[in-house]
């Protein structure tokens, strides 16, 4: 697919993208509001959760490819490589999501409109939008290392973050509950899901038949 031709399918995710996370911020702000949070402070929680900045990862990839232009940073959003780690993620979150996180908590009104759009919508229109934008075999097994960057940075932000005030956005990296050998243990099993994911896109980019 030509990028005028993907342009508009990535216009319609990148604003699906942003609506589902700003509409996010805004529920979760409210009740930070009520106890007098500081804003910097519900900014630095909203932004502890992998959901969040995957998704923001998403939209801007999305966004990258919906608009013309050659800066770096739209060069970095449109590399393969990194639409398929994206790619890769985005399906995790949905996957973790559905079959741990989501009985811990049950939103309603647009709570579950915001959490539907997250866990659920982003997830599968990432999937096409990978399908349409990343040309076959244009990305290999041994870049999976390079991409563990990203989940491996996230771990450790949250453990530093937790350390530092004492906040946790899964349970299953909760430092303070669990310890800190359960939670690498935790995470090395998250991150195996993740490399097993991003290989299966690889393969079907490597055996997809070009037009």
């Amino acid at each position: 697919m030509t990028s005028d031709q993907l342009r508009p399918w990535a216009a319609f995710g990148a604003v699906f993208g942003a609506s589902a996370v700003l509409l996010q911020f805004g529920i979760a702000l409210q009740p930070d509001v009520a106890k007098g949070a500081a804003f910097g402070w519900s900014v630095a929680m909203f932004l502890g959760y992998f959901t969040i900045l995957t998704n923001i990862g998403c939209t801007m990839a999305m966004g990258a490819a919906a608009v013309r232009g050659d800066g770096a940073l739209r060069r970095f959003f449109r590399r393969p490589g990194v639409i398929t780690a994206l790619a890769s993620a985005i399906l995790i979150v949905g996957v973790v999501y559905h079959l741990v996180l989501r009985t811990l908590w049950n939103p309603e009104g647009w709570g579950r409109v915001a959490d539907t759009m997250l866990h659920y919508g982003v997830p599968a229109l990432f999937q096409l939008f990978w399908w349409l934008a990343v040309p076959a075999r244009s990305v290999a097994l041994k870049q999976i290392v390079a991409w563990w960057a990203y989940p491996l940075g996230y771990f450790a932000y949250v453990i530093l973050r937790g350390e530092i005030m004492h906040v946790y956005p899964y349970p299953f990296v909760d430092v303070g509950a669990l310890g800190l050998a359960t939670v690498l243990r935790n995470s090395v099993g998250l991150l195996a899901a993740f490399s097993v994911v991003a290989a299966i896109h690889v393969t079907i980019n490597r055996r997809r038949v070009t037009a």
